[in-house]
């Protein structure tokens, strides 16, 4: 039983070389070369993925709710590994772990394909310099910044002050990750802001799959600042890296 899993009760867990074999199929959209070696995908960038299902819910409609997990590892960049969970829904087990690991591939798995490169072909870079001081000599970080996820419920306002661009969710935010910017590794953050129909606001923040709550305040503060009403959210993934 996986290290996850132990937590969870529901339904029996699928055979386990579903999950696997889903996550194949979603990375080869934009990987065709991606393959399976003892139990992992392998990909051209040299990442590799593992992935462990962690629960199954269906409802009295016959829709079912999936949780997996999924940790990806390079041999040189990220050796330990950095974590991500997938949730989604779909009519069966089977979709609705395809749709969580598709969502994934388009948003993650891009941030990590042009994280391990020197020039990100894709993603926008950001550079931050962290001022010496007694603890610490000056240092330099990148921050890869992914496809931003954007929903609204209500048309977005074109003549916004400052519309939603790909820097937003973090630099709204990046009070919160001063301390970990010293770190030097990748880290993998997840941003996530969104307002209800209600007009309530909530946040989510995780780093390598660890929630983050001093980020959670700043991200509130700036979904209050959204123009317009109803149901609206932003997510991203984005890494942290040294300079190369």
């Amino acid at each position: 039983m996986g290290i996850f899993s132990r937590f969870f009760k529901g339904p029996p867990a699928p055979e386990p070389a579903l999950p696997l074999r889903l996550l194949l199929e979603a990375t080869r959209a934009s990987d065709p070369h991606a393959r399976l070696v003892d139990g992992q995908v392998h990909l051209s960038s040299g990442i590799t993925l593992g992935v462990e299902h962690i629960e199954t819910f269906r409802f009295d409609n016959g829709n079912v709710r999936t949780a997996t997990v999924t940790t990806a590892r390079h041999p040189t960049f990220f050796t330990e590994g950095l974590v991500e969970f997938q949730h989604a829904m779909g009519a069966d087990e089977q979709a609705s772990m395809s749709s969580g690991f598709r969502s994934w591939a388009q948003m993650d798995l891009a941030t990590l394909s042009d994280a391990v490169q020197a020039d990100p072909r894709h993603c926008a870079l950001m550079e931050i310099t962290l001022p010496a001081s007694e603890q610490a000599p000056e240092a330099v970080r990148q921050i890869v910044l992914g496809p931003v996820a954007h929903y609204a419920s209500e048309p977005v306002d074109a003549d916004e002050e400052h519309p939603f661009c790909p820097c937003c969710l973090l630099t709204r935010s990046l009070e919160a990750f001063m301390p970990v910017l010293r770190a030097e590794q990748f880290l993998g953050v997840r941003l996530f802001a969104s307002r209800a129909d209600d007009g309530s606001f909530s946040a989510d923040c995780r780093i390598n799959g660890q929630d983050h709550p001093d980020a959670l305040p700043a991200l509130v503060e700036y979904a209050r600042q959204w123009a317009g009403t109803g149901t609206e959210f932003r997510k991203q993934y984005v890494i942290i890296r040294p300079r190369p």
